[in-house]
């Protein structure tokens, strides 16, 4: 009877009636928005590019999630062999473009707080590239470019990356081993 007056009401609170989708069981399905689309989209893509016979030397070497890097992976002390070199660089080139695309992803359909988490999130992605940049030079070995990777993926957590700057300051130190030299803490 007052279906009129209870829609004009809700609608100007920013409040509107919607289906709630269900499964083939009857269950409701979570709601779905344009960032968990992307999300599920960037994942896929990422595992496929990991499964393939291409990239196989490298998921040896760390891990195609960041939150799956093994104990192996993070206490292996070999550096990157040069004939890697070159899938090394495709490897960091898709990474890079993944984390590009979800990062403008939480831009877009975030609001303020994905503004701040993608800010964040670019930010242990840089140190990410500074610590990817001495294995390849052959500064470091696999085993410091784990941690790096843990917090500098902006897709392996969703998102939401707690304090990459504080997290990461142990892998940046020890890129540049002389920068504190003669400092006192």
């Amino acid at each position: 009877m007052n279906g009129g007056l209870f829609d004009a009401c809700m609608n100007s609170k920013g409040w509107t009636l919607t289906r709630v989708q269900t499964g083939p069981d009857g269950v409701p399905l979570p709601p779905s928005s344009p960032l968990a689309e992307t999300g599920k989209a960037l994942q896929a893509a990422s595992e496929a590019m990991c499964a393939g016979p291409a990239m196989q030397r490298m998921m040896q070497k760390s891990a195609c999630q960041a939150k799956e890097i093994t104990l192996e992976q993070l206490a292996d002390e070999s550096f990157l062999a040069a004939q890697d070199k070159a899938l090394f660089s495709a490897w960091r080139a898709e990474v890079a473009g993944f984390n590009s695309k979800w990062l403008a992803a939480m831009r877009a359909h975030s609001g303020t707080k994905g503004m701040g988490i993608a800010t964040s999130a670019e930010g242990a992605s840089a140190r990410l590239d500074q610590a990817s940049l001495a294995l390849y030079i052959g500064k470091i070995t696999w085993g410091p470019v784990q941690p790096a990777a843990q917090r500098g993926s902006a897709h392996s957590s969703g998102g939401s990356i707690k304090d990459p700057c504080r997290a990461l300051k142990p892998t940046v130190r020890s890129l540049y081993p002389n920068k504190d030299a003669g400092r006192s803490r």
